[in-house]
């Protein structure tokens, strides 16, 4: 009987051990961990992040990037050929382009 128990117990343990894996999903990043930084005509990156970008910026436009988002804990690349949009390593959420002329 006690050795019943003894395993009864160590199979709960085990049962609430998987449970609390399964059900703890890895955290999402929210729109909040991210921030905007315009991208001047030239195709560098201004260093300071802007939060108005997005509404001064048009999104359909295809030409002429604006303003790319990135992970607040990420240092802004130089130039937007350093993103994934040109083909670089610095991974973007999001991106805006500037109005036809």
């Amino acid at each position: 009987m006690k050795k019943i128990k003894v395993n009864l117990l160590a199979i709960i343990g085990m049962m609430v051990a998987v449970a609390t894996v399964a059900f703890t999903a890895p955290k999402e990043s929210s729109l909040d961990d991210y921030v905007w930084y315009e991208v001047n005509s030239d195709g560098t990156i201004k260093q300071t992040p802007d939060s108005a970008l997005p509404d001064l910026c048009p999104e359909d436009n295809d030409t002429d990037y604006c303003a790319i988002m990135l992970e607040e804990s990420v240092t802004p690349p130089l130039t937007i050929q350093q993103t994934d949009l040109e083909g670089g390593p610095v991974t973007t959420k999001d991106h805006r382009f500037r109005e036809k002329q």
